[in-house]
């Protein structure tokens, strides 16, 4: 992304929501490292999928209730 990449993104939208509005937030990446993903769940992203990715894998993920 040209000025911040996901991980700056997801903490300004953690930064700048209240709890009850937070949305839910996916990494879609092409690096499959276990230190890529957990670094993402770090920074708060709810979820991460690895490209190639299904509409599946999408739906799932989408429609998942935690």
């Amino acid at each position: 992304m040209p000025v911040m990449d996901g991980m700056e993104a997801t903490k300004c939208i953690r930064d700048r929501f209240s709890k009850a509005l937070q949305p839910r937030i996916v990494a879609l990446t092409a690096d499959v490292l276990e230190t890529n993903r957990q670094d993402c769940y770090d920074v708060g992203m709810d979820d991460f999928l690895t490209k190639p990715l299904t509409l599946s894998q999408v739906s799932d993920v989408i429609f998942r209730t935690e």
